[in-house]
């Protein structure tokens, strides 16, 4: 009763959630937007997912109809034109643990043994090849590193003539407080890929591109599932009192906190400031120019001052901040690649083994389709593989077995039937013994003899044959024994 066809979704916009709301914090589920589509009109859905501060996979499931059911086979079963089989489609998400948060599961043992996990940079290969690409992680917030300049420091592998590469992460190269709450908001926008970055002329940017999923990323000015840059051009229209730094004309780790959404969630200290209150907040770029940087982790975020390392800017992508020190913009050409993940790397250098974690579906673009061939099923007709099939159940029937509930309740089966027929019930002499019929709608099944005769007596044992009689004339004899006691 089904046509030929294909079903498909596409995720078509995200808005970032927050599954941390510390303080004056407010919780809020990723919103996915998808766009789903059988054999009828396009449906637009909405899932909102709600998000965990930790380490609880969740997910959410929207129906749509799928496919019609072809009207002229179906009506004989009640159905009519606005019967349809209907899909689903579920978005489940990576927790913050095991995605954009890592550092704080490595300090809550979940997993062990976790401080080498994060994003990584390369350029000029078909793949990374930085050893210990993140191996200068560390737990500036619980004293198990001096904070200080990232220079020489390799904590998202490293690209030519960027001195510092700083993946801005909690707990391991910045304290806990607010960044770990700024990454229950970016886990939920941040999918595992590599992408390649295309740099133009004068610090432009070409593309993005999801290479894993072959899409584009789209350049958004605020966090989502997308890049930006931030730059001194980032803070227009923003008092520098609205930021930890107080200082529009240096960029440091805590500015990122001016992203929105960031300020409408009140990300707040250890010491409950809240990260950045200003209005309409900072806005990524879609260009890179080189700005004053300051490459230093501070462990207290209530020491506003800090000194220019260098110039630089600080790179978003995928739900991650990457703060990149150097003395020249990449030329035009250049490519950069980056690889994201979810799940963790669990172990020390030479024994570093890989935990997995569910795949957030967090990409704009990504269109799926499931390809089907329908069929449809005639109950005025069958086959002889149909036929051959059909049996009794026992065989032998003996005078008890596992089908009788008692003495006066005997059970023999004839499965595998089609959906209509006659079986008629023969003994070995030639005389009917008995006839039963089947109309079934649902394309087969079997039907039950209680071994009683038309007189309603129990029959003799014996050897009997059945006969099977279909609507398009097919026929199937068997035969099959029974044990009993006559009555």
């Amino acid at each position: 009763m089904l046509t030929n066809g294909a079903v498909t979704l596409k995720v078509d916009s995200i808005t970032p959630g927050n599954g941390d709301p510390d303080g004056l914090g407010t919780a809020a589920p990723a919103i996915y937007y998808i766009t789903t589509q059988g054999a009828g009109a396009p449906v637009h859905s909405v899932a909102p997912v709600t998000e965990d501060c930790c380490d609880v996979t969740n997910s959410k499931t929207v129906n749509f109809p799928a496919t019609a059911i072809s009207t002229a086979k179906s009506t004989r079963y009640g159905g009519d034109s606005t019967y349809s089989l209907f899909g689903s489609a579920t978005m489940t998400t990576a927790p913050p643990w095991f995605s954009a948060g890592p550092g704080r599961g490595d300090a809550n043992d979940d997993p062990a043994n976790s401080a080498y996990n994060g994003p990584r940079w390369w350029a000029g290969a078909a793949n990374e090849n930085t050893p210990n690409p993140n191996g200068a992680n560390c737990a500036p917030s619980a004293g198990g590193c001096s904070p200080g300049a990232m220079t020489g420091k390799i904590t998202a592998g490293v690209l030519p003539n960027v001195d510092v590469l700083w993946n801005i992460q909690a707990y391991n190269t910045v304290r806990s407080f607010p960044m770990r709450d700024l990454e229950a908001v970016t886990a939920t926008v941040m999918r595992a890929a590599d992408f390649s970055v295309y740099w133009g002329a004068a610090g432009a940017i070409d593309s993005v591109v999801d290479d894993v999923h072959k899409v584009p990323v789209p350049f958004n000015a605020t966090v989502n599932a997308s890049w930006g840059i931030m730059n001194d051009s980032s803070f227009a229209g923003l008092a520098p009192s609205a930021s930890f730094d107080n200082n529009n004309g240096l960029l440091t780790w805590t500015d990122i906190f001016c992203v929105p959404p960031f300020p409408a969630f009140q990300l707040q200290s250890n010491a409950g400031q809240v990260a950045c209150d200003g209005t309409p907040g900072a806005q990524l770029m879609n260009h890179a120019r080189l700005t004053p940087v300051a490459t230093v982790s501070v462990r207290d975020t209530s020491t506003h001052t800090q000194t220019t390392t260098g110039n630089g800017f600080i790179f978003y992508l995928n739900g991650k901040f990457f703060m990149m020190q150097m003395t020249a913009l990449p030329a035009s050409g250049t490519v950069w690649h980056a690889r994201f993940y979810t799940g963790n790397i669990i172990g020390t250098p030479g024994s570093f083994t890989f935990q997995a974690a569910v795949r957030t579906p967090a990409v704009p673009g990504m269109r799926m389709q499931i390809a089907y061939q329908g069929a449809s099923f005639d109950p005025t007709k069958t086959t002889d593989a149909e036929l051959a099939t059909i049996h009794t159940v026992p065989d032998p029937y003996y005078v008890t077995n596992a089908l009788e509930q008692s003495t006066n309740t005997k059970i023999l089966r004839f499965v595998n039937l089609p959906s209509q027929c006659i079986v008629r019930i023969y003994s070995l002499s030639g005389v009917l013994v008995n006839a039963l019929t089947l109309n079934d709608p649902t394309s087969g099944g079997e039907l039950t003899w209680n071994l009683r005769n038309r007189n309603n007596q129990f029959v003799a044992s014996g050897v009997y044959f059945y006969h099977v009689e279909t609507p398009d004339g097919k026929q199937k004899i068997g035969r099959f024994t029974v044990v009993n006691f006559a009555q």
